[in-house]
Parts: C-alpha cells; structure tokens; sequence
C-alpha cells in the first residue's frame, strides 16, 4: 500500500505542488518515512479517518493547494518518536493531551503554518494544535467531533461539518480525479472550501 500512497505523494508533487522544494530536509524526511510506514489497517480500519490527505482550499477564488497531512492509526508511539524529532528542528514541542495518542502532522505551507493532530484512544475526538511554522509561535487548539458520515471542528467559536463524500462539482475535483485521487471530505466555512483527497 504504502508504493501507491508514494506514487500519489509523486504525482502530487510532479503536477500540483512540490513539497521537497518548499520544507525543510527534516521535514521531507519525516513526511516519506510516514507515508512509507503507513499500513493496509492504516487505510482499511476505520475508514472514516485517514492516515494522509492531499488537502486543497479555495477561498475567494484563491487555490492553496500547499497543504498535506500524514500520521498513523496503528503505530502512534512510532509516529510520536519521528514527529518529535522532526519538530524539535522548528522548536516546536508539543504536549499529548491526556486520553489521546499521536495521529497526524499537517503543513499549510502558504500560510505558514503546521498543525499536529491527536486521536482520543476511543477514536471519537481529535485534538489539534496549530503553529506558525516560521516561529514556533502557536496559533490555537482545535477539537474535532469525529463520526462516520461527517466530523464537526470546533473553530473560532464555530461548529464547521466536514463531510465524508467522495464528490464535489468544482474543476479542482475533476483535475485531481484525472490524477487517480479519490475525495474524501470537503467542508464549507464562509467563502472557503477545503477538499481532502486520497
């Protein structure tokens, strides 16, 4: 599994976004290891939540497609191990809240920012912690309701539905199909959606 996710990581890369040209050797590294770690019962249990996403954003007309997140749900201790080492190098150390266990690392690179994203052990919350990426400076916490056909993020006093869909109609749905990605979610946040793709 992990050649295909690799694959896609490729393509991406190759026609959309080039993530080795715009992190650090650091966080390349991490970002391959991960998604060379990432297992058929990363993808298959608990399909509702993934191990990587493509993610891209359009707000007011403007594409960011400069975001990508990787984790784990079968190796957390693993993944906390890299990601620590990983961070330290952007002096970022973030804490595990209590009941939950390391599951993902994101980047928004236009924006500056990486977010670490933690799964509660009965995988029904995820907890995220948002940095600048330039400064270590955090941002704010986050908190996820998760559930099968949609997940709630609590945002800025907001309640956001992210739906589990695999259809949008938008051009950039057609363009990532034409690449072999699968939507995943897609949410609606005032004058930004936000596609997740596999």
């Amino acid at each position: 599994m992990s050649s295909k996710i690799k694959d896609l990581f490729d393509i991406y890369q190759k026609n959309v976004y080039s993530f080795s040209s715009n992190v650090s050797v650091p966080e390349y590294d991490f970002i391959l290891e991960s998604l060379g770690n990432i297992t058929e019962d990363d993808i298959w249990d608990n399909e509702h939540l993934s191990s990587y996403s493509f993610v891209i954003s359009i707000e007011d007309g403007e594409v960011n497609p400069s975001r990508f997140i990787v984790g784990t749900k079968t190796n957390p201790s693993l993944f906390e191990k890299s990601a620590l080492n990983m961070l330290n190098t952007l002096n970022i150390c973030p804490k595990t809240p209590k009941e939950f266990k390391w599951y993902g690392v994101g980047w928004d690179i236009k924006n500056d920012q990486i977010k670490i994203y933690f799964l509660k052990n009965d995988i029904s919350q995820i907890y995220c912690k948002e940095y600048i990426r330039s400064s270590s400076e955090k941002l704010r916490e986050k908190i996820y309701d998760v559930g099968e056909e949609s997940t709630k993020m609590h945002k800025d006093d907001e309640t956001i539905d992210q739906v589990n869909s695999n259809n949008y109609d938008h051009k950039i749905f057609d363009k990532m199909t034409s690449f072999g990605f699968v939507l995943d979610t897609y949410s609606m946040y005032k004058n930004k959606v936000t596609l997740y793709f596999d």
